[in-house]
């Protein structure tokens, strides 16, 4: 296996172009739900547009950056690992097999340099942070970091969409060879990546 260093962080990037993906039915949608809060168990899945329905179903389906869709072989091989770091909601079925929402409901609220990383902010509500472009993190904490978590951006309600990975979801990934996910450099530029259609992923063995 892929030897990793023990303090890495990863971008977690889905590959909604290789394989088949979801459309939402709103996207302000999104605003509320996925926001790293635990949500109710009785969650009702939102309608959804299946998109290139004739391309592979992956273990990670594209449906919003904060909220990936994932096969039940995704679920449990990682549910020991993020097990209290995300709760796995009850999907729609797609093309007969079990998928399940993740929501990441770990928050990292002083992990994030916001001095150094790039912020796109809405252009309408001034100090309203829609995304991060390139993450740039302070010094590692004492404590271990958690195999997956969100950051806060300018206070400790304002939670990114984004979702960030370490070294045992990358172990964990590589293992069992779960498809559909780039781990990527949280320090170059998302936008343009996915723009220029080009592959993130910079973990070798990840499947993609």
């Amino acid at each position: 296996m892929t030897t990793l260093k023990e303090n890495s962080i990863w971008r977690l990037s889905i590959c909604a172009n290789k394989y088949l993906s979801l459309i939402p039915h709103d996207i302000t949608y999104f605003n509320t739900y996925f926001m790293g809060r635990a949500m109710p168990l009785d969650w009702v899945a939102p309608p959804v547009v299946i998109s290139g329905s004739t391309k592979k179903l992956p273990d990670f389906v594209g449906w919003m950056t904060g909220a990936p869709v994932v096969s039940e072989k995704a679920k449990l091989a990682l549910f020991p690992c993020l097990d209290g770091f995300v709760q796995f909601l009850p999907f729609h079925d797609i093309k007969g097999k079990k998928y399940f929402a993740m929501n990441v409901t770990h928050v990292e609220t002083s992990l994030l340099d916001i001095g150094k990383s790039e912020v796109l902010y809405s252009s309408s509500v001034p100090k309203v942070a829609l995304t991060l472009k390139r993450a740039f993190f302070n010094q590692q904490p004492q404590t271990k970091l958690p195999p997956i978590f969100k950051v806060t951006i300018l206070s400790d309600e304002d939670v990114d969409s984004e979702i960030f990975v370490t070294k045992s979801f990358a172990e964990i990934a590589i293992k069992c060879k779960l498809s559909g996910i780039a781990l990527a450099d949280p320090e170059q530029d998302s936008f343009k990546a996915v723009l220029a259609n080009k592959n993130q992923n910079i973990v070798p063995g990840i499947v993609g």
